[in-house]
């Protein structure tokens, strides 16, 4: 009977023994795991070059300007006044691109308002 509980006392030893390994190797993967959404995380969201309060400010600030170059086409008619509407968009989509690139500061960002700016300017030219 002393043998017996022997034998089971070694084989439980060996069992624990093999799974040691196992249980490091599982511990190492999920730090590593963690470290790594971890960093990931933090390269997702570069730092804004505004504040969000300043950013919302500015886009008040950018309807208004809007809402006050429609009101002076609303002194106009005919196509005098859907061209002043047309280049009142145009701003305003500039001022918001634009406004937007300082808040982001991505390439993207600047693709849409270098976008906006040429599209302003092509209306520009054609005297829109």
């Amino acid at each position: 009977m002393d043998t017996a509980r022997i034998a089971r006392a070694k084989t439980l030893a060996r069992a624990t023994a093999s799974r040691m390994p196992l249980y490091g190797t599982l511990t190492g993967v999920f730090i590593a795991s963690v470290a790594a959404v971890g960093i990931g995380a933090n390269l997702d969201s570069p730092r804004s070059l505004m504040t969000r309060h300043d950013y919302a400010e500015g886009k008040r600030v950018v309807e208004a300007q809007w809402r006050l170059a429609l009101a002076q086409c609303r002194e106009l008619e005919g196509t005098r006044k859907s061209q002043c509407r047309t280049l009142a968009r145009a701003d305003d989509q500039v001022r918001k691109a634009e406004l937007e690139l300082r808040y982001l500061g991505t390439v993207n960002a600047e693709s849409d308002a270098r976008a906006a700016r040429a599209r302003r300017e092509a209306l520009a030219y054609l005297k829109l």
